[in-house]
C-alpha cells in the first residue's frame, strides 16, 4: 500500500511540473499576443505582474535554449565534416592542410569552452612590479 502512495506522489508531482510548464507557454503566448504583465497575471493566476514577467521570461529561455543547442550541433557538424575533407592531407605532411585542421580544432574548442583561460602577468619597467598609486578623495560630512 505504501509504495502506491510514493506512486501516486510522484505522479501528482509529475502533473504539477507539466502544469507549471503549460502555464509559463500560456504567460508566453500572452505576452506574443500583447497582453501586458498585470493582464497576463490576472488570467493565468499569478500573484502579480512581477510573476507574469518572471513566467514570461523563464519560459523564453527555455524556448531558445533548445534552438542554441541545435545550432552548436549544427556548427560542429559542419566543423567535423571540414576537418575529415583536409585531415587526410594534414596526414601527408601537407603544410596548409595541417594549418586547416588546426584552424578547425581551435574553433572547435572555442564552441565547446575547452580553452583554459590565459593567465597574464604584467610587470613593471625592467620586469619589476607594477607600480599602482591609489589616490583617495575624503569627503567631509561637515562642510
Amino acid at each position: 500500500m505504501a509504495g502506491n502512495k510514493k506512486r501516486k506522489k510522484g505522479g501528482v508531482r509529475q502533473q504539477q511540473k507539466v502544469d507549471t510548464i503549460q502555464r509559463k507557454l500560456d504567460a508566453l503566448e500572452l505576452k506574443k499576443a500583447g497582453a501586458n504583465y498585470r493582464v497576463i497575471a490576472e488570467t493565468l493566476g499569478y500573484r502579480g505582474p512581477s510573476g507574469a514577467w518572471k513566467a514570461v521570461h523563464c519560459a523564453l529561455r527555455d524556448v531558445l535554449r533548445e534552438p542554441a543547442e541545435e545550432v552548436l550541433k549544427l556548427e560542429l557538424l559542419r566543423l567535423d565534416s571540414l576537418f575529415l575533407a583536409y585531415y587526410p592531407d594534414a596526414k601527408k605532411g601537407i603544410r596548409d592542410a595541417g594549418y586547416i585542421c588546426l584552424k578547425i580544432i581551435g574553433q572547435r574548442c572555442k564552441l565547446l569552452g575547452l580553452d583554459a583561460p590565459q593567465q597574464i602577468e604584467l610587470t613593471g619597467t625592467d620586469g619589476g612590479p607594477v607600480l599602482i598609486r591609489e589616490v583617495r578623495i575624503h569627503v567631509d560630512d561637515d562642510d
